[in-house]
């Protein structure tokens, strides 16, 4: 009877463990999801309510840092360590599960520029591999930082901009481009005058990266 006890004990706590270990890896998606989805037009509305308030100085004042600020989305962001390891970025990694394979060294003193497609509307393992630490990006890489670029109109949101911003996010255009490049002559060109390929690209040559999602 006593082992009975012990089994049926063991097989709860195995089964409250599962509920706990989904439940939060369920929160760390709902979260990403939730913040991508309203947090922009959140921040646009707050700043226009406060604007009919006693309060109406802080956008104010906000535009004004915007202002002054607005090429800091080009530069690499701001990112914070301390948001891109937070906890719940691991949960919302093993929700798929997402992976980071190493093929190959890179070197640590040279500019790297990787492409993802297609990576979907959420872009979820381009976030999770290079705007979080949760696949150990900089411990496979060591001496790296990965900036994740993005279209430009993220950065219009007010208080949206500063959340993405201490990730690493940065503008996906031209001048960012140039700013991590600056003396590939032909990696500008190809920046400022891109246009889709009429025929398909020839091979691709052996990854350094590779991103998995199950």
């Amino acid at each position: 009877m006593q082992h009975l006890l012990l089994a049926a004990n063991s097989n709860f706590a195995c089964f409250l463990h599962f509920i706990l270990l989904f439940f939060f890896q369920t929160l760390g998606v709902l979260q990403y999801v939730v913040s991508f989805l309203t947090l922009g037009f959140g921040g646009l509305f707050f700043m226009l309510y406060l604007l009919f308030t006693d309060y109406y100085y802080v956008p104010m004042i906000y535009s004004v840092w915007y202002l002054l600020d607005r090429r800091i989305p080009m530069e690499g962001g701001r990112p914070v360590e301390s948001v891109r390891s937070w906890r719940i970025w691991t949960w919302y990694r093993d929700y798929f599960p997402i992976k980071l394979v190493k093929t190959a060294d890179l070197d640590p003193s040279k500019n790297y520029l990787l492409a993802l497609h297609p990576h979907g509307v959420l872009c979820v393992g381009a976030f999770c591999n290079f705007a979080t630490n949760a696949t150990d990006f900089r411990g496979m890489f060591p001496g790296m930082r990965p900036i994740l670029l993005v279209l430009a109109g993220h950065f219009q949101f007010p208080l949206y901009r500063e959340y993405i911003m201490q990730t690493g996010i940065a503008i996906k255009n031209a001048g960012t481009i140039f700013a991590h490049f600056p003396s590939n002559v032909a990696l500008q060109r190809f920046a400022s005058s891109f246009q889709w390929p009429s025929t398909p690209p020839p091979p691709h040559p052996p990854q350094a990266v590779r991103v998995e999602a199950a």
